[in-house]
């Protein structure tokens, strides 16, 4: 085969064509996803700050309903288990038909001092609840439970159809954070 050389314009016009090439690689697969990871970070870093302000938030809330709670158990001398039952009971009204409470363990969460005479335990009470109702009614019944009491969540919940109607079984565990 015979080569013919290349004149000095067409080794100019190659050389060109391969750095821009390298260029178009290097930007493709180099840059590009180096700046889209940048733009990633700073999201996540949103989020982040906002998750952080909400559960400052709710730190805040926490300590307004324990000094709440312990004040009410000191008014009524209403043990904090059976506010939280009836609670429970007065949010689900009439439309829910509850089977039963049962009262699951306490957890002791951690003790604070609030004063050098008198310490004050921070308790999480569960409750499994088994309940019938309507899927309207159920899914309000677990939005008032959120919504309504500080520092109350649903942990779990099973709805399963009853066999007749609409109306359908409902077994849920409700968790609350009291200040004993």
């Amino acid at each position: 085969m015979s080569q013919q050389k290349r004149t000095a314009r067409e080794k100019i016009l190659i050389t060109i064509a391969v750095v821009l090439i390298a260029l178009y690689i290097m930007a493709r697969f180099l840059l590009l996803p180096a700046y889209q990871d940048w733009k990633n970070s700073d999201r996540r870093i949103d989020q982040l700050r906002a998750q952080y302000v909400k559960t400052l938030t709710l730190v805040r809330q926490a300590g307004e309903q324990m000094k709440t709670s312990k004040t009410t158990l000191q008014a009524t001398g209403v043990a904090p288990i059976a506010e939280f039952l009836k609670d429970i009971e007065a949010t689900a009204g009439k439309g829910i038909l509850i089977r039963r409470f049962q009262p699951l363990q306490t957890t002791s969460l951690f003790k604070r001092t609030a004063s050098p005479n008198s310490k004050s335990d921070i308790r999480s009470i569960q409750v499994q609840i088994d309940c019938v109702g309507t899927l309207p009614q159920l899914v309000t019944f677990f939005e008032q439970l959120e919504s309504r009491y500080r520092l109350t969540r649903i942990r779990h919940f099973y709805l399963t159809p009853t066999g007749k109607g609409e109306r359908l079984q409902c077994q849920l565990i409700v968790v609350r954070l009291l200040t004993v």
